[in-house]
C-alpha cells in the first residue's frame, strides 16, 4: 500500500469531506467515517469498496459530520486507548481501568511497535497491541522529554 497516496485521501476527507479515487486501484467507489470519543478526538477510517483497501488514523479532533459515529457508551477501553495515544499529561495521569477503576500500567516498545496495558486492580485485565503505528503520547511524555504543548493532536498517519 502506498501510504503517502492514502495520506492524500485522508487529507481530502478532513479538508473537503471527499475521498476521491482509491489510491490503490483508482476506483471511485470509496467511503469514509469518523468515530468520535468523549474527548472530542477520534479516528478517521477511509476505504475502497472495490479493492477492500483501508487506512485509519487517530488522534484527530473530529468534526460534527453526518458520517460521524459517536461513542455514547460509558468509559471503556477505547477511551483508554485514546487517552494513552492522544491525551495530555493530565488525562494520562488520571487514567483508570474502565472495568474495576484500578490503576493501569502501560508499556510501549518502539523497536517492535508493541504496546501492553495491564490493570493492577481487581480485574487483572491485560491487553496486548501489536503493530502500533503511532507513538503513544504517554511514551513521548515519559521517554522523550516533551511537554504537553509539544504533542501532535492532529496526526494524519505515519
Amino acid at each position: 500500500m502506498n501510504v503517502s497516496k492514502w495520506n492524500v485521501a485522508l487529507l481530502n476527507v478532513s479538508k473537503h469531506g471527499i475521498v476521491g479515487n482509491c489510491p490503490a486501484c483508482g476506483s471511485v467507489d470509496t467511503d469514509y467515517e469518523y468515530f468520535k470519543f468523549k474527548s472530542g478526538r477520534g479516528t478517521l477510517d477511509v476505504w475502497c469498496i472495490s479493492c477492500k483497501t483501508r487506512i485509519s488514523t487517530d488522534c484527530m479532533n473530529i468534526p460534527d459530520n453526518p458520517k460521524t459515529i459517536y461513542d455514547t457508551t460509558d468509559y471503556n477501553w477505547d477511551d483508554v486507548d485514546d487517552i494513552l495515544h492522544c491525551g495530555t499529561r493530565e488525562e494520562i495521569d488520571a487514567i483508570k481501568c474502565p472495568e474495576c477503576d484500578g490503576e493501569l500500567e502501560y508499556t510501549y516498545i518502539p523497536e517492535i511497535r508493541y504496546m501492553e496495558i495491564s490493570c493492577k486492580g481487581s480485574c487483572g485485565t491485560n491487553i496486548r497491541c501489536h503493530k502500533v503505528y503511532t507513538v503513544p503520547n504517554f511514551y513521548k511524555l515519559k521517554n522523550v522529554g516533551v511537554t504537553s504543548n509539544d504533542l501532535d493532536y492532529e496526526t494524519i498517519a505515519n
